[in-house]
């Protein structure tokens, strides 16, 4: 099927990057913020990682730079649950079916 084939492309391909990306810029952005040096990102096929120095904050600045990039994810999630609303014209019952968990 067409639409299979399609479907699997933008999961693995460009939206996975993305999500990489993402989450690993949220590292790189709060090393930046924190007074840190970034040097690079990454991307391998197991994911990606942030080359980032210690950060001016200590032991707290180093924890805020692990928690950034999943908490990248929060408006990511919020994105990607717009175009699945816009592509589903509205219908979020997907999201709301038990059996679908």
């Amino acid at each position: 099927n067409i639409l299979w084939l399609l479907y699997l492309f933008l999961m693995f391909g460009p939206i996975l990057t993305i999500t990489i990306l993402v989450h690993e810029y949220g590292h790189a952005i709060t090393t930046k913020l924190l007074g840190g040096q970034v040097d690079g990102i990454v991307l391998w096929p197991l994911g990606g990682f942030a080359l980032c120095g210690p950060t001016d904050s200590g032991p707290c600045g180093d924890l805020k730079v692990a928690v950034a990039g999943p908490l990248a994810h929060i408006p990511q999630m919020i994105i990607w649950v717009g175009v699945y609303a816009s592509v589903m014209a509205g219908d979020l019952t997907g999201f709301l079916k038990e059996d679908t968990w």
